[in-house]
């Protein structure tokens, strides 16, 4: 039987991939199936309260427009209820497209990064681990009783070396979590765009979702550049099997697991601000106004021919008259 440390990452992400679209699935549909009855009667009401107050002149609002703000809500409406449209257009692409990335900056590394684990960020970490503790079993090997430096050596690699690791696996795992309970309450926060008095809680859901994709992002592109770091400190000494290691030879890790710790805190703290910037930028403005455009332009659309036939008229009537003097 194969140690557990040879393939713990990958069957640690690929559990929770499948626990966590299964989880986003059911909380999407409970929470879209307790809102959609309240939902759908409170934006009828207020497509009846619209048109009956416009009718009686108590609101100075044409009905053209009033035509555009119903299509857009139910546009939202069906949005915010329909898993299939969502899980094609955000979910899959948010998960899809970070996993590619990832990958993407693994293989463009300065110092390459073994892949014999696995393809990916997965499997560069994966790899790396196997690395770190195989070089640290090799010089705990080396240890005996009256021999304790080898054994010392080597639990400050297994230290330095697991904690850049044990990080990176957090903070990815962290994103995953934070997006799936993001995405599950979606129906709940894509309904706060029907109202203008709460669409600061769907910029705010909007920036922390693009907070912790780009957390994806940043923490896959700067734990790329750390594990290659990594690489350039152990290749020698893996390929020896760390015969020629000396009682200092930790000290790269350690520098290397300063950095790498570091850099992918950084990362997170990058990607908060970064998804803040967002969530200020008016997203639910965005959603509203891109949705009315559409409808806007649709209806424009429709209107085009009746300018065209009063001119067709109109240079017809011309015709007709100066005809008529003619004769």
């Amino acid at each position: 039987m194969l140690p557990a440390y040879l393939t713990i990452i990958e069957r640690l992400f690929t559990e929770l991939d499948l626990l966590l679209n299964n989880f986003v699935f059911n909380g999407y549909s409970a929470l879209a199936n307790y809102l959609k009855t309240p939902l759908g009667l409170s934006v009828v009401l207020y497509i009846i309260l619209m048109g009956l107050s416009i009718s009686q002149g108590w609101v100075k609002l044409a009905m053209g427009n009033l035509v555009k703000a119903s299509i857009k809500l139910a546009f939202i409406y069906m949005a915010a209820m329909n898993w299939g449209w969502f899980s094609h257009n955000v979910v899959y692409f948010l998960n899809k497209g970070v996993g590619e990335i990832g990958s993407v900056l693994v293989s463009a590394t300065p110092v390459p990064i073994p892949h014999f684990a696995g393809e990916g960020i997965n499997g560069a970490m994966q790899s790396v681990l196997i690395e770190f503790t195989d070089i640290g079993s090799w010089i705990w090997n080396r240890g005996a009783w009256n021999n304790i430096s080898p054994c010392l050596t080597a639990i400050l690699i297994w230290g330095f070396g697991y904690a850049v690791i044990l990080v990176a696996i957090f903070e990815l795992v962290l994103a995953k979590i934070m997006l799936a309970i993001l995405f599950s309450t979606a129906p709940l926060f894509i309904s706060f765009t029907l109202f203008k008095t709460t669409h600061g809680f769907f910029d705010r859901w909007l920036g922390a979702c693009v907070g912790f994709a780009l957390l994806m992002i940043f923490v896959s592109s700067m734990l790329a550049l750390a594990l290659s770091i990594s690489q350039w400190a152990i290749a020698d000494v893996y390929l020896s099997h760390a015969i020629n290691i000396s009682l200092v030879g930790f000290v790269p890790v350690m520098i290397v697991g300063f950095i790498g710790v570091g850099i992918l805190l950084k990362a997170s703290h990058l990607a908060q601000s970064i998804g803040g910037s967002v969530s200020t930028a008016s997203g639910s403005a965005l959603l509203a106004g891109t949705v009315g455009g559409v409808v806007g332009s649709a209806l424009t659309t429709l209107k085009m021919p009746a300018p065209a036939l009063r001119a067709t008229r109109n240079f017809m009537n011309a015709i007709r008259r100066t005809l008529n003097k003619g004769g």
